[in-house]
């Protein structure tokens, strides 16, 4: 997460409905939006200024929390535009192949 509002997205695993938003690193308004997404809810977010201190304060929160770079993700050949929503929304997609 950055210090300037930053993208999120989240994916309903049931309805495939794909839920965005531009949050602050305010772990209040990161836990506020989780807690309205359908439960079980899992969390995966690229480190920045805030580092891991979110994901202590998720995992604190009983929050399943994962911690990747975008940038070591593998890219489909083609796709090399690397853009923040684009990797929430890649980082969501691929959390939701992971079972809970």
């Amino acid at each position: 997460m950055h210090a300037r509002p930053v993208p999120a997205a989240a994916i309903d695993g049931l309805t495939g409905e794909v839920s965005k938003a531009r949050l602050t690193s305010s772990f209040g308004e990161v836990l506020a939006w989780i807690s309205r997404l359908p439960s079980p809810c899992a969390v995966v977010y690229e480190p920045g200024l805030t580092g891991f201190r979110l994901a202590r304060a998720l995992i604190g929160a009983g929050v399943r929390c994962e911690v990747a770079a975008s940038s070591k993700l593998q890219r489909p050949a083609g796709d090399r535009l690397e853009t923040d929503p684009r990797d929430a929304l890649r980082m969501a997609r691929l959390l939701q192949i992971r079972p809970v």
